[in-house]
């Protein structure tokens, strides 16, 4: 992990603050036995607004080699931690070469995933490798989380969205245009590649792999 670290890591280092961004993340996780699910919300200044919705289970898990119970219910705040890792993740991709410094506020309903979402470390298994993913995150896209509470009653957007199953129509007002489509290896790989936008270009050269 350290190694991977500084491969990302820029041998430069502002002094400046980074300046908060004006817009809005809010996410959510839910868990019952075997089942989960993580949501959440992107609101962006201009006025977009981008959505998520990953339903999982524990096999996802076991899949990948990570270490959760088979009652998803008593890990609740790893979940809770991967819904900021997915809210992280889709944000920066809006941001050009996805590594503009900036503070990213975000809110979450679990006190125990706020804290820790802060702080960046915990020795408590399995929590503490998504804390270690989102450490990866942050520091390979140069911005900052302020993870602020939001009550649980008034979380009701993002508790939707990670309690949908896919089937029907999105909860709420959301539309499925504006779905960022995540699956887990994604969210726990971090590997990045290059893409082309629009995805029709055409380029003189052969597309890194």
């Amino acid at each position: 992990m350290y190694l991977r670290w500084l491969k990302n890591l820029s041998p430069v280092k502002s002094m400046w603050p980074k300046p908060q961004w004006s817009g809005l993340c809010v996410a959510d996780a839910f868990a019952t036995g075997q089942q989960g699910g993580i949501g959440g919300v992107i609101n962006f200044p201009n006025g977009q607004c981008c959505w998520f919705s990953l339903p999982l289970c524990h096999s996802d898990f076991v899949a990948l080699q990570i270490p959760m119970h088979d009652n998803l219910q008593k890990d609740i705040a790893s979940l809770e931690t991967l819904a900021q890792i997915a809210l992280v993740y889709i944000t920066i991709q809006h941001f050009p070469g996805s590594r503009i410094p900036l503070k990213i506020p975000m809110l979450s309903d679990n006190t125990t995933a706020e804290s820790l979402s802060n702080k960046l470390f915990s020795t408590n298994m399995p929590i503490a490798l998504f804390l270690e993913k989102l450490s990866l995150l942050l520091s390979m896209s140069h911005i900052d989380a302020d993870i602020s509470h939001i009550p649980g009653h008034s979380n009701d957007y993002a508790d939707a969205l990670s309690r949908w199953d896919g089937n029907g129509d999105p909860p709420h007002h959301f539309l499925f245009h504006d779905r960022f489509q995540l699956t887990l290896s994604q969210l726990w790989q971090l590997d990045q590649h290059p893409s082309l936008h629009p995805s029709d270009a055409q380029i003189p050269w052969t597309f890194p792999l």
